[in-house]
């Protein structure tokens, strides 16, 4: 009798641990699909395609172009993947499994579709008025800075 205890007590750990790596899992996919359609993945991409370009405006034609074409399906590839997954315990350490379902249908909104297609204008915008706003913060601070020089 003591024996079965202990063997269905076993069998229910394992169940335990058998669901709980199941519903880590489906977190992790949800926190892939939730980058990739923030659109996060294609700026890991666009990253390594700008780093790509540098080299191989530093290397030249050294290299050739089948270097470079290999390289970047390396590091989009099985790379790429191995950063995302290594960056999903971060995501969930911060958020809860309901807000990446709720982020996940922002973006996957008309809303936020568009949000996502009009980020880049507005960033470009707002870089100059925080370039001039920065301008005017330091002169400002010059300013004081030689004001209290001078008490």
């Amino acid at each position: 009798m003591k024996n079965l205890k202990f063997l269905v007590f076993i069998a229910l750990i394992g169940l335990t641990f058998n669901s709980f790596a199941q519903s880590e899992s489906a977190i992790d996919k949800k926190i892939a699909k939730m980058m990739e359609i923030q659109g996060t993945t294609d700026q890991m991409v666009l990253a390594i395609d700008q780093m790509i370009d540098i080299q191989k405006g530093a290397y030249g034609g050294e290299l050739g172009d089948e270097f470079w074409d290999s390289l970047k399906e390396e590091f989009t590839g099985e790379a790429l993947t191995d950063l995302v997954q290594e960056l999903v315990p971060i995501y969930k350490k911060h958020l809860l499994e309901s807000e990446i379902d709720a982020i996940i249908a922002f973006y996957s909104s008309e809303a936020g579709q568009s949000l996502l297609k009009k980020t880049p204008l507005i960033m470009q915008e707002s870089m100059s008025i925080g370039a001039a706003w920065g301008q005017k913060i330091g002169e400002n601070l010059v300013k004081k800075m030689q004001e209290k020089k001078k008490d």
